[in-house]
């Protein structure tokens, strides 16, 4: 590992636009059924087998800068680099540049500040602490942030007071009505898994036991308790990781080391007439470390490698550590694989 050194280049250039997901097949091109069966909102099948691969997303120029932590606030350093890079930082800002046109005041303040700081975290010297503590104390100012507690005090404050990851990334997304950057993830067939506001809006995934490893995980789904439509669209799948588990004297324990965030992993779904097996490789995660009074959060990334987010910390990897407290894993999808004769 080694510390990353900033170099100068351009903010925000033409490899950060979003790539549409493509249509291939095994093969160098679709079979002709397939692509004259393809709809503008996916895939249509005719045959009895059929492969999708898709696109990863564009890589960032370079990796974020870090964010200073202004006292208590790595929940949400954390929350907004795994946020900036999964939702990729040009679809983000013009996302952002629509809520500027359409909101009011206060909105729009905070939307512009957003805005500002994503564009300084992929510059040469990044964000200063003046410059993340003016986008926080707008984001205070939103409806979401401000609520006051039955004693007149601010429910939600950002600095100075630990929060959950999670309700601080749901509190982002009612801000900005980010659902529509989301609308294209894997999801639970009850849960909508695209950024839900005033409830939980991450499908909800447990180890069993210490020992289990993603696959493990996900081989313990229900392949048709997944909303499938095969599509060049799908493009990710983020779950929310609870990692206690009781060992055998039933104790509560925390933790799970077998995580290899380096390699795929397979989730098999279907619909009763068609099995879809989707390979799916991790691109961010938030790590938890310590105890729920005392923790700290970290974000890690991949482009071409896995980059690490401790704050102000920005440190390149040549590999992701197994690490022992997730709480939050973003997935992309790369293959989509369907196959009607083996459903049940």
């Amino acid at each position: 590992m080694t510390p990353l050194q900033f170099i100068q280049i351009p903010a925000f250039c033409a490899a950060l636009m979003l790539f549409a997901c493509g249509g291939e097949t095994d093969n160098a091109s679709p079979p002709a059924e397939i692509s004259s069966a393809a709809e503008s909102n996916g895939f249509s099948f005719s045959s009895s087998s059929s492969t999708i691969w898709l696109l990863p997303p564009a890589s960032s120029p370079r990796p974020m800068a870090g964010f200073d932590n202004l006292g208590a606030t790595c929940h949400a350093n954390a929350a907004l680099k795994f946020l900036i890079h999964s939702t990729e930082p040009q679809r983000l800002i013009k996302h952002l540049i629509g809520v500027v046109a359409a909101s009011d005041a206060v909105h729009r303040e905070a939307a512009m500040r957003f805005i500002e700081l994503i564009e300084s975290s992929y510059s040469e010297t990044g964000p200063t602490p003046q410059d993340l503590n003016d986008f926080l104390a707008s984001l205070q100012k939103l409806p979401a942030f401000s609520l006051l507690d039955g004693n007149g005090n601010m429910n939600f404050p950002i600095v100075g007071q630990a929060q959950d990851v999670n309700d601080f990334l749901m509190k982002l997304s009612e801000s900005f009505a980010l659902h529509p950057l989301h609308a294209n993830t894997l999801a639970l067939k009850d849960d909508a898994n695209a950024f839900k506001t005033h409830e939980e809006y991450w499908t909800i995934l447990r180890p069993a036991s210490a020992d289990d490893s993603l696959q493990d995980v996900f081989d313990r789904t229900i392949p048709a308790s997944w909303q499938v439509t095969p599509s060049k669209d799908l493009r990710q799948l983020t779950v929310r990781m609870e990692n206690a588990v009781d060992d055998a004297q039933g104790r509560r324990m925390l933790g799970n080391r077998n995580f290899d965030f380096n390699s795929a992993v397979l989730l098999k779904t279907t619909d009763g007439k068609r099995t879809t097996t989707l390979t799916l490789e991790p691109r961010e995660v938030i790590e938890f470390v310590g105890a729920d009074s005392t923790g700290h959060y970290i974000a890690y990334a991949k482009d071409t490698q896995w980059v690490r987010y401790d704050d102000a910390q920005v440190t390149v990897m040549d590999q992701m550590p197994a690490i022992e407290n997730v709480r939050l894993i973003n997935f992309v999808i790369t293959k989509i694989a369907s196959d009607f004769s083996s459903a049940s």
